[in-house]
């Protein structure tokens, strides 16, 4: 009911699942209370994923230098790609379901 009713966002993470950076990402998505938001995980380190054919849009969401990059989206558009746990806090934060 929460979904339908209210904002929701997207975060997308790409990287490698067992990179420390990726990890720090999830710790900081799992420190803060947002309900509306879907967390999808995108391997970095595959060319084609199964979470490609669930969710399109994940596609062209790339890690950036190397790194676990987060993509905070809402209403169909994403933020500009952070690396820094942080910012995508700052960034879920000021999205309608932050």
């Amino acid at each position: 009911l929460d979904f339908a009713c209210g904002p929701s966002s997207e975060v997308v993470i790409s990287g490698q699942r067992n990179d420390p950076d990726t990890q720090s990402l999830f710790r900081a998505l799992r420190r803060l209370y947002a309900p509306g938001k879907t967390v999808v995980f995108r391997p970095s380190d595959e060319s084609k994923t199964d979470i490609e054919a669930i969710a399109s849009y994940v596609g062209p969401l790339e890690s950036i230098n190397g790194r676990a990059t987060a993509y905070v989206c809402t209403h169909f558009t994403c933020s500009q790609p952070t690396n820094d746990p942080d910012r995508m806090i700052e960034l879920l934060k000021g999205s309608p379901a932050g």
